[in-house]
């Protein structure tokens, strides 16, 4: 939604293939675990996500798009996830929402990587789900996208170029 050149992540992909995976995996219903679905990546999340259902399950449900409240420790999605049994996967945004989606599925009884898949977008450095090695968790690559950044802002400066839209490839971590 931005009106300036953008480097990211190709964040409709990053939904499709994180859907894919889990239906690869043989989900049926596969939840998306979100605090906020203001941004347009997050906004391309979801429809990649959905895009994933339609084409391999020839269906999608809007209500397993989850806004969750930050203050209940994940007490609200442990109380989803009991009414939703039919919910065996879930995606999650990295940081507190994953570690609090860890918290949930275990307070129902399940257990990750056994009869419940967890997949996390954006890996950071210090969490909890980081310790779990049944977790998929996709890496967008900062540093990368920084250089891609600074590399089409020089361009743009020394060549009067105007600058372009760049999609930074991003990668698996199946631990």
């Amino acid at each position: 939604g931005n009106t300036f050149p953008l480097v990211s992540s190709d964040n409709f992909d990053i939904g499709y293939s994180a859907a894919k995976y889990l239906i690869g995996k043989g989900h049926k219903r596969v939840a998306f675990y979100l605090t906020t679905v203001q941004s347009s990546s997050v906004k391309e999340r979801i429809r990649g996500y959905k895009q994933a259902q339609l084409e391999l399950l020839q269906k999608t449900d809007p209500c397993f798009v989850l806004e969750e409240d930050y203050t209940d420790n994940g007490k609200s999605l442990s109380a989803w996830l009991e009414k939703n049994p039919e919910i065996t996967a879930l995606i999650s945004v990295a940081g507190k929402p994953a570690n609090l989606a860890i918290r949930a599925i275990g307070s129902t009884g399940k257990e990750i990587g056994k009869d419940f898949d967890l997949f996390v977008i954006d890996d950071e450095v210090f969490s909890d789900y980081k310790t779990n090695r049944m977790i998929p968790v996709i890496l967008q690559d900062g540093n990368r996208m920084g250089y891609a950044a600074a590399d089409e802002l020089f361009r743009e400066a020394t060549k009067g170029e105007c600058g372009t839209d760049i999609s930074v490839p991003f990668r698996f971590d199946l631990r």
